[in-house]
């Protein structure tokens, strides 16, 4: 009997501690379950961290260090495209400029030209009211025997308008006299202190053609300046003639004729004393 007892109570004791067991394994599997998700969102959590410093913010930093040097070579090439197009267009208004300046400066010394040929037209018409004639254009024998056939009609001009005792307004134009030909007569015909035969020049600096009525029919040459190259041009000066009816302009009285910005006679760009008229 106490045998028996005893193995029963063994028994139970084994059963009671694998029904232990089973409980405490059931309660281990009943918290796995429950921390489970916690453990695998903490270990994917180091797995990103861990990828993120050798992948992605290594990737990071290094386009941090690319991104400002491609971004300033970009920007570099924009500024410079800009600048290309900025002087295209400085180009264009500078040539735009340039053009309207020299209309605007030629408009200038055609106007110049035009009210200093009425001004000296003045003088003449004064000098013809004491003399009773226009000043010659074609220099009288007693200059004797002449350097040069060169500019001869306003030579004449200035050496009437300036003779001694002639009181015709001729000091007025001293600032436009010049001696483009170099040449001087064999003694002292006017009242400056010098034997120079001067001439009166326009705004380009070229001899103004002078001629008596007289003289129409005899073309005189002029030595001018070639604006283009700057050589010396012996331009030939005729009468203008009215193109309709075929008589010499100012047929009584005189004629006065800047060459104009070409330097020539005869082209459109000539300054007249009667403005347009043809």
């Amino acid at each position: 009997m106490g045998a028996t007892a005893h193995r029963d109570r063994r028994r139970l004791d084994a059963a009671a501690g694998q029904r232990a067991r089973r409980r405490r394994a059931r309660a281990r599997g009943r918290r796995d379950a429950r921390s489970g998700p916690r453990v695998h969102r903490a270990a994917r959590r180091r797995v990103r961290r861990g990828r993120g410093r050798t992948g992605h913010a290594g990737a990071h930093r290094r386009l941090r260090h690319r991104l400002p040097r491609s971004r300033a070579v970009r920007r570099a090439g924009f500024t410079l495209i800009e600048l290309l197009a900025v002087l295209v267009i400085l180009a264009i208004l500078m040539a735009v400029l340039i053009t309207q300046f020299d209309g605007v400066l030629g408009s200038s010394k055609e106007r110049l030209t035009s009210a200093s040929l009425s001004n000296l037209a003045l003088a003449i018409d004064e000098y013809e009211a004491e003399h009773g004639d226009y000043p010659p254009s074609t220099p009288p024998q007693a200059w004797g025997a002449l350097p040069n056939t060169l500019n001869l009609g306003i030579e004449c001009l200035v050496v009437a308008l300036h003779s001694k005792g002639t009181k015709a307004g001729g000091g007025a134009f001293e600032d436009l006299l010049v001696n483009s030909d170099g040449d001087n007569s064999k003694s002292r015909l006017t009242e400056f202190n010098t034997t120079e035969l001067f001439e009166l020049k326009d705004q380009w600096d070229n001899p103004v053609a002078y001629q008596h009525r007289a003289d129409y029919g005899n073309p005189q040459t002029y030595l001018t300046i070639n604006p283009d190259t700057g050589e010396e041009i012996e331009s030939t000066f005729r009468a203008r003639t009215n193109q309709q009816t075929g008589l010499f302009v100012r047929p009584d009285k005189y004629q006065l004729v800047s060459a104009g910005a070409d330097g020539r006679f005869g082209t459109a760009d000539d300054v007249t004393l009667w403005g347009n008229t043809p």
